[in-house]
């Protein structure tokens, strides 16, 4: 089954998950909440993954974290194997250092300290040469035209709830 490449970003945690888009995953911006478990269970039911913020890898039941920052990403990965890590980049050395440092995934745009969107050339660029697979932050959902996941171009894209 291929994956829906469609990432899910919760600014706030008091967003509503869109179930109905069937995200791959959702993505937290927020660093801690007590809303978080409820999330979690929610994305479990739903059968997505619950990207939190790296700084918070002490609260159990998270999926995967996502960071820039490259200590902590080998910090992570070294903690579990099974965690899906998500190393959030805006240049392609950035990019090349988290891959290297174990993600998963590399996803293209800013989280902090608001959402903004990826490069689209950089992102095809990473897709055309590397095997881990990457996403793009993007203003709305894409064009149906627009072949997320083929050949040249990213395999997620992620937006805003």
């Amino acid at each position: 089954m291929v994956p829906n490449p469609y990432i899910q970003i919760l600014n706030q945690t008091s967003d509503r998950l869109d179930i109905s888009g069937q995200p791959s995953a959702v993505i937290c911006v927020h660093h801690a909440d007590k809303s978080l478990p409820h999330l979690q269970a929610s994305a479990d039911k739903a059968g997505f993954a619950l990207i939190r913020h790296a700084d918070f890898s002490e609260d159990s039941g998270a999926d995967g974290y996502w960071t820039a920052n490259v200590a902590r990403l080998k910090s992570l990965r070294r903690q579990n194997q099974d965690w899906q890590l998500v190393g959030l980049a805006h240049d392609r050395h950035a990019a090349m250092t988290l891959g290297e440092a174990g993600a998963d995934l590399i996803l293209f745009g800013h989280l902090e300290p608001i959402v903004v969107q990826g490069d689209m050339a950089l992102a095809q660029w990473w897709s055309d040469l590397f095997e881990i697979p990457c996403g793009l932050i993007v203003p709305d959902h894409p064009a149906k035209d627009q072949p997320f996941g083929s050949q040249g171009w990213p395999e997620f894209f992620a937006k805003e709830a």
